[in-house]
């Protein structure tokens, strides 16, 4: 009987024949965009929502490494193997005001924390910056610093609730932006003094 393991390559689905003794021709099938649908005996594999194939569970080895239990644990091990593990950022901001700033990427985004001296300069130190993502006017990251006043005035932002996390900050400055409410994602830190 075929056996077959399940794998993953980035958000692609893998699936390989098991060749023993030559029995089988070496069978790769690969889903870019996966789904799966259950029946009482089978895993039906999707392609942007068109059946490609069927494995009964007696024919799945391997999941990811992993020896699944039954077809319920099967399908749920596929399902973990395809999903994209969201990301949840303390940063995220959308201003129209990026370029015009001198942001276009992730060092030049790191280089206006540190320099940007809009009506009173940051101090920012220490940066970590990771999972950057810009795209049109939004920047996500998580970003960690160090510093004592932190400046994201005049920008347009319409919300300032994720600025990252800054420790030791003293001065905040949002003002001339376009926010309705304020709801801060990360407790502000209790060094924080004056808040424009």
């Amino acid at each position: 009987m075929a056996k077959y393991n399940i794998t993953a390559n980035g958000n692609q689905l893998v699936i390989t024949l098991i060749v023993t003794d030559q029995d089988f021709s070496p069978n790769i099938r690969t889903f870019k965009t996966p789904s799966i649908k259950l029946t009482p005996f089978t895993v039906k594999f999707m392609e942007d929502g068109f059946y490609k194939m069927a494995l009964n569970f007696n024919e799945i080895n391997e999941i990811g490494g992993v020896v699944p239990i039954d077809l319920n644990n099967a399908a749920q091990l596929i399902i973990n193997l395809t999903e994209t593990p969201s990301v949840e950022y303390n940063f995220d901001l959308t201003s129209p005001n990026w370029t015009l700033e001198g942001v276009t990427d992730k060092l030049s985004f790191i280089n206006w924390l540190e320099t940007r001296n809009n009506n009173v300069p940051n101090d920012l130190i220490n940066i970590v910056i990771n999972d950057f993502n810009f795209t049109g006017n939004r920047i996500s990251c998580n970003m960690t610093a160090d510093a004592t006043l932190y400046d994201l005035s005049d920008l347009d932002l319409l919300n300032a609730d994720k600025i990252g996390v800054v420790n030791g900050l003293e001065e905040l400055h949002i003002t001339g932006n376009l926010i309705t409410e304020y709801n801060p994602y990360n407790s502000l830190p209790n060094t924080l003094m004056f808040h424009f």
